[in-house]
């Protein structure tokens, strides 16, 4: 699989955020990530940011970077309320594959605790 660019993670975020405000329906969302911005990973992204919107786990992995730029760019989206449920989804996702016996753990365990520091 090619490796998602930082501008494709841009993109990702935008069009997800389009979708979870109702903007765009999913599907239109999808089509979007993957034609005009070749994400093939585009459902995963869009279902993610979801999650990290309402606090619920996520069970699909991206990228570490992606993740970081995902919780700052809802920090300064939507503040410190935003990023509380961001983090609550970042830590069901952490407690998901501990279960799963899934992914690098202490990475992701990393960057949430750098974010819980700020709330």
């Amino acid at each position: 699989m090619p490796e998602i660019t930082v501008k494709m993670a841009e993109n990702a975020y935008r069009i997800s955020m389009d979708v979870y405000e109702g903007r765009i329906n999913f599907m239109e969302g999808v089509r979007i990530l993957k034609e005009e911005y070749h994400l093939k990973s585009a459902s995963i992204y869009i279902n993610n940011l979801a999650k990290y919107r309402t606090g619920e786990v996520y069970k699909r992995i991206i990228s570490k970077r992606d993740t970081k730029y995902f919780l700052n760019k809802i920090r300064q989206d939507y503040g410190t309320n935003g990023l509380v449920k961001a983090l609550s989804a970042v830590k069901n996702h952490i407690e998901y594959l501990e279960e799963q016996k899934m992914g690098n753990r202490k990475a992701l365990k990393i960057i949430y605790n750098e974010f819980l520091e700020e709330v």
